[in-house]
């Protein structure tokens, strides 16, 4: 994204390419568009592909709707999706208050330093993890 405003018509194609499909105030729709292509090479890639038939037995096969019904009337289902809702919610939270504070009290850029920051604590902390654990 850094590169894109800089980019000439010899110098990458692919930037060439990108600087004529994005506005110049938001270099970073130039990810949706490496996304986007992407996606549809994949989308490609599987649909030349060819896979054996998977034959399913009865247990494996989807409910019925009377069995969703009843899953949906269970209060344990419910408790469930709240548990999840709300941990999706507080990782989310909680990322964003981390940048806020990198950005307020250490002066941390948070697309770059700040990013690089969280990034080498979440590896420290998964490095002690996977010491720590019977593996």
């Amino acid at each position: 994204m850094i590169d894109l405003n800089h980019s000439t018509q010899n110098s990458n194609v692919l930037l060439w390419a990108l600087k004529r499909l994005t506005p110049n105030a938001l270099p970073w729709v130039s990810l949706y568009w490496i996304f986007t292509v992407v996606a549809f090479a994949m989308i490609i890639l599987l649909g030349a592909s060819r896979f054996p038939r998977v034959q399913h037995t009865a247990d494996e096969r989807s409910g019925t709707l009377e069995m969703y019904g009843s899953l949906v009337r269970r209060r344990v289902v419910w408790l469930y999706f709240l548990a999840i809702f709300s941990y999706v919610g507080c990782e989310q939270g909680t990322a964003n208050r981390i940048s806020q504070c990198l950005t307020q009290y250490h002066h941390f850029d948070p697309h770059t330093t700040g990013a690089r920051a969280i990034s080498w604590f979440w590896g420290c902390l998964l490095r002690v993890a996977w010491q720590e654990s019977c593996f």
